[in-house]
């Protein structure tokens, strides 16, 4: 049975988990980003000095700090108030970031084609109404701009899926589950909540569709996996390399 959820609701819920859920957060987000996520986006987004960028969906506003640290102009959008209050908190004076509450659903107090990029990271699976975010980062960049975002693969991260493990409790494989379902799912996180942080889940062919409706070209698709050497880093990490956890586009304008 299809659950659905509008997403006042999932702003709700990452205002009261917020905290918690970056509380382990170092200067270059979790460990997941810093594995996977980073070096994949910073590559596909190239030379960021100077240019107009949007962050659609800066969470706690590690991504922004890293951009503006490099010399890009910040403009910082989240929905959740709480996350936008540890941002400002976080982020030092001299960084050329300006943070604004709006949902990327709907940015309509930004004016259209004013941003050279836009990136969004982890976002768009926390969205009820991904097509009209698809359509709003098309309508704020400038022709020939582009758009870098990502999210949980959408093949291999599914409602239900997860570790099968022997009567040792050692990892055997990862389960497939529940594919063709699209609507809202609870995030299995250590988080213990009546009311926990949920994902929207959709095929990939459904988010392929929506980013050519939106008018978007594909550019690039990257399964982020990361390197030998990085890996030495973070022992025990390998077992967790048996599919791609994240998927992260390149869109042109």
């Amino acid at each position: 049975m299809k659950r659905t959820m509008p997403t006042e609701e999932a702003i709700k819920r990452w205002n009261l988990h917020a905290e918690r859920f970056t509380a382990g957060y170092s200067e270059f987000g979790d460990r997941s980003r810093v594995l996977f996520l980073n070096p994949t986006i910073f590559s596909l987004l190239g030379d960021v000095d100077g240019k107009l960028i949007l962050d659609a969906g800066c969470g706690e506003g590690y991504l922004s700090r890293i951009l503006a640290d490099k010399g890009a102009r910040i403009t910082a959008i989240d929905y959740s108030e709480k996350m936008l209050e540890l941002a400002k908190a976080r982020t030092r004076e001299d960084l050329e970031i300006g943070y604004y509450h709006g949902n990327c659903e709907n940015l309509s107090f930004l004016d259209d084609e004013q941003f050279d990029t836009s990136v969004s990271n982890m976002v768009i699976q926390d969205l009820e109404d991904y097509e009209s975010c698809l359509q709003e980062m098309y309508r704020l960049l400038k022709p020939g701009a582009s758009f870098v975002f990502s999210i949980l693969h959408p093949c291999f991260i599914t409602p239900d899926s997860g570790w099968i493990r022997n009567e040792q409790g050692v990892k055997e494989y990862w389960k497939v589950c529940r594919y063709f379902y699209e609507g809202v799912y609870d995030q299995r996180l250590p988080i213990q909540s009546n009311k926990p942080i949920v994902y929207y889940h959709r095929t990939l062919s459904s988010y392929v569709k929506a980013i050519i409706s939106a008018g978007f070209t594909i550019e690039d698709i990257v399964e982020p996996k990361p390197s030998k050497e990085v890996l030495k880093e973070y022992p025990g990490y390998e077992e967790d390399l048996n599919c791609a956890t994240f998927m992260v586009f390149k869109l042109r304008k």
